[in-house]
């Protein structure tokens, strides 16, 4: 069953706060005019270029704040996408982002009156001073409030978390994921942080006063959250923003259009090396054939690299269909659980 969501952007509206990373026109490139919407059209556009194995859809407002727009401007976008979703059968329900601030009894039972399946909350870090310089208007304890609430009433619900912000650093991330492991999301997304045109974020950086992550240094620290929330059967349903259109929208930061590509080759090159000792002269790796790209890195880097490291070592990669395992010297072994490579992360925090 393939699930897709039908992206309805709304850029800025209903923010109750201007964070010093965010200009989402540029991020989403769209400007909402809230006058003009109309979710129907836009609904139908999508579905016309769903093949039939798409079985599953969720209407989504992305950007903004949507439990922070005026009650009755909330009312009619739902409205509309309700008459969608009595339509079409596959549109299983109603997708929404939003804010910790705007999260109430009030704006719960509103919802109830809706068949909204997910909400993601843009939590970001449960670190109050990267909170507070990133003026997001709430501290630790009101963003767990906000996220039990929606737990207890939404059948699905996320957190966002993002990497990189000012005084952010890889271990209050990895404290952050940590803190989110215990409020046991329906799934995370990961942003590191990139400075984009028309943010406080830009005067920062080009004052001097905030140095981005590099590449390097955001693809070491997510690889050891994704690790961290996969060993806790927490799905990380997207690491790394979506991709722009022109390389100039971006100032500075750690964009990269395949970020999770990066993240999951780099988990895979650390797999190899735990498993690896300077007896091995044969390495044989069976997995599924949408891993094998992983385990071979770009232009096959993790295979030279090893070769490198190991110089005497013969490594064959064999994609099957299912099987996922490792054969060392001709001994047949299982792959690494993540909890070992959590672990070993750990040790080097």
């Amino acid at each position: 069953m393939k699930h897709r969501n039908i992206p309805i952007f709304i850029s800025h509206i209903g923010c109750p706060l201007r964070c010093i990373f965010c200009n989402q026109n540029m991020q989403t490139g769209t400007n909402f005019n809230i006058n003009s919407i109309n979710i129907e059209k836009i609904v139908n556009e999508h579905l016309s270029t769903y093949s039939e194995s798409v079985s599953s859809i969720e209407i989504a407002f992305f950007g903004g704040t949507f439990t922070g727009l005026d009650i009755q401007i909330q009312k009619k976008m739902l409205d509309q996408a309700t008459i969608c979703l009595k339509k079409d059968k596959r549109i299983k329900g109603i997708r929404l982002s939003t804010h910790p601030l705007m999260v109430d009894v009030n704006i719960i039972n509103f919802l109830k009156n809706y068949k909204i399946t997910t909400v993601e909350l843009g939590i970001q870090s449960f670190n109050d001073k990267v909170l507070d310089s990133s003026n997001r208007g709430y501290d630790a304890r009101k963003a767990k409030e906000s996220f039990e609430l929606l737990k207890k009433n939404i059948p699905s619900a996320g957190i966002q978390l993002m990497t990189g912000l000012p005084f952010d650093n890889i271990q209050t991330s990895y404290q952050t994921a940590i803190e989110t492991v215990r409020l046991a999301p329906a799934f995370v997304r990961i942003y590191p942080t990139i400075v984009f045109p028309n943010t406080k974020l830009a005067g920062l950086y080009e004052s001097g006063s905030f140095q981005p992550q590099s590449l390097r240094d955001a693809v070491d620290s997510v690889k050891k959250l994704i690790v961290l929330f996969e060993s806790e059967k927490i799905p990380v349903i997207r690491a790394g923003i979506h991709p722009v259109k022109e390389s100039e929208q971006i100032i500075a930061g750690p964009y990269h259009p395949s970020f999770r590509r990066l993240c999951e080759e780099k988990i895979r090159f650390d797999l190899l090396k735990l498993i690896l000792d300077k007896d091995v002269r044969l390495l044989e790796i069976h997995c599924p054939s949408k891993e094998e790209n992983y385990y071979r890195g770009n232009k096959n880097k993790n295979l030279h690299s090893l070769k490198k490291a190991f110089r005497e070592l013969d490594i064959n990669i064999f994609p099957d269909k299912t099987s996922s395992f490792f054969i060392l010297n001709g001994v047949k072994k299982e792959i690494l659980s993540y909890q070992k490579l959590r672990t070993h992360y750990e040790k080097k925090l």
